[in-house]
């Protein structure tokens, strides 16, 4: 008997990692003549990196950059080589969807600066010469919603600049290929911060360059004229030229955009995002409307974004002679899609792209059972959520398929629809229970619980 585990996280809790790590070992304990094999999932949002090195032998490179309130954070992101991640590479980017790149030094910044920890980290990372060597980011690690307190989450004041920086960081070490997880952003500027790291240049009306958009670092007016601070990008900027504070102060002052600085190695790059979210960049479906008041903003600040993200779209889009803000999947992690679409870039569903690249596709054609898991199970598990995305897979090759979840809520309809996609559903609190007691118990729990599942699968037969 072979049985496959597949776990999401169980956010606040367990990484997806743990999840499986637990399951699977309570499942041999149980079946001990079975071949279980773990796989822990992500979608693109927090844990990508951590599932997608685990599926494929890959290594972790650490590093310093600017975190999504504009101070420096320590990062990382993964290298694993394209050979293990079939789904990755084979297609450039259209030329068209991008303007031409001057052979022009971009700017460096100093939280860049590789300290003897990154260096021993980055010990044989430079591809072999057929560029095999992908990296693989996640949004949540350096501009994350997660990595900033409750009371301090403003979308109007995070930045995407981190991002770039850490591509960039790739960049420099031979990488040419990118497998970018988009959940779980705090910021909501349209990709503005990273597109500054990598290079591009915005202007307000009187011809001045906008300086890079990290919040948290003073304006150049309020330091010493000549001081090391006021060199925002390699140069003093004027004086008299605006200090936006906030991403819409930012946004409405670009009157130019100039794509011919972008960092030139980037005419080299396969860039791949991982996001299920299907929202355009603007409107009542988009960005800042359906996902804005969970990363803090008020409803008239959500309106303030649409507004600003709409305006800054079209002086990026006038640039390139090309529209991608109502492409299915630019609203994504607060614009970034549209962003990466800008660079030639190609969003793929999150889920199938994690399940393609950690291996487990392969595997599903010659298992049994499937065992998968989430921290909380409701209607928006059925909008094609990882659990919902394996099973399908998994029933198209005929293998049985389980869930487990921390929570399992919703009306009596929801949980229909929720059985006709899994042959059993369970959730693992095994008596009344608060939240936080699931929360605090969930290793015991989630033991019980892939047990229990194990033995009913024995009593099953094969």
């Amino acid at each position: 008997m072979r049985i496959l585990v597949a776990p999401d996280s169980f956010k606040g809790s367990l990484s997806a990692v743990e999840a499986a790590r637990i399951m699977a070992d309570a499942i041999r304990q149980e079946l001990s003549q079975a071949s279980v094999h773990a796989f822990p999932m992500a979608d693109g949002g927090e844990g990508t990196v951590e599932a997608v090195l685990a599926g494929t032998g890959g290594r972790l490179v650490r590093l310093t950059a600017t975190g999504p309130t504009g101070t420096p954070v320590r990062t990382f992101y993964g290298i694993i080589d394209h050979t293990t991640a079939i789904p990755i590479g084979g297609r450039r980017p259209d030329p068209a969807r991008q303007a031409d790149h001057h052979q022009q030094p971009v700017h460096q910044d100093h939280h860049e600066q590789t300290d003897q920890h990154e260096q021993n980290d980055l010990q044989g990372l430079h591809p072999s010469p057929s560029g095999t060597a992908v990296a693989v980011l996640e949004t949540a690690a350096v501009a994350g919603l997660t990595m900033v307190p409750p009371e301090q989450r403003n979308p109007l004041l995070m930045t995407t600049f981190g991002l770039g920086e850490c591509i960039r960081h790739a960049l420099d070490h031979g990488i040419r290929r990118f497998l970018i997880g988009l959940g779980g952003s705090a910021a909501n500027d349209g990709g503005l911060g990273m597109l500054q790291a990598l290079g591009a240049a915005f202007y307000d009306p009187a011809g001045n360059r906008l300086p890079d958009f990290k919040p948290a670092i003073p304006a150049p007016t309020d330091l010493a004229p000549a001081g090391p601070a006021a060199m925002m990008d390699g140069r003093l900027h004027d004086p008299g030229a605006p200090q936006p504070g906030t991403v819409l102060e930012w946004m409405s002052r670009i009157a130019r955009v100039d794509f011919s600085t972008l960092d030139p190695r980037l005419r080299e790059a396969d860039i791949v995002v991982a996001s299920d979210v299907q929202s355009p960049l603007c409107g009542p479906q988009g960005a800042s409307v359906v996902f804005g008041p969970q990363k803090g903003a008020t409803p008239e600040q959500v309106r303030q974004l649409d507004e600003a993200l709409a305006s800054y779209a079209e002086q990026v889009e006038r640039h390139l002679g090309r529209t991608f803000q109502h492409h299915p999947g630019a609203g994504a992690a607060g614009g970034l899609g549209f962003a990466f679409l800008c660079l030639g870039g190609r969003i793929e569903s999150g889920a199938r792209l994690i399940i393609e690249v950690s291996g487990l596709a392969g595997q599903l054609p010659h298992a049994d059972w499937l065992i998968t898991g989430e921290g909380r199970t409701d209607e928006q598990t059925l909008l094609g959520k990882l659990p919902v995305t394996l099973a399908d897979m998994a029933r198209a090759h005929g293998v049985r398929t389980i869930l487990v979840s921390g929570s399992l809520t919703g009306d009596e309809q929801t949980l229909e629809k929720l059985y006709r996609r899994f042959d059993a559903v369970f959730a693992i609190p095994n008596r009344p229970m608060s939240l936080e007691e699931a929360m605090r118990d969930v290793r015991p729990l989630l033991k019980a619980a892939a047990r229990n599942i194990a033995r009913l699968i024995a009593a099953s037969g094969p």
